[in-house]
């Protein structure tokens, strides 16, 4: 997939979601690149 697609599509994602699930998924997206790093 080309990277326009993969954020229109994170887009479309985060939309859909409610506040509080994208707080968590923040989280866990920071912890994992937390750890990466």
């Amino acid at each position: 997939m080309e990277t326009k697609e993969i954020r229109k599509n994170l887009h479309d994602l985060i939309e859909k979601l409610n506040d509080a699930q994208i707080m968590r998924l923040y989280q866990l997206v920071r912890g994992i690149f937390g750890k990466a790093l």
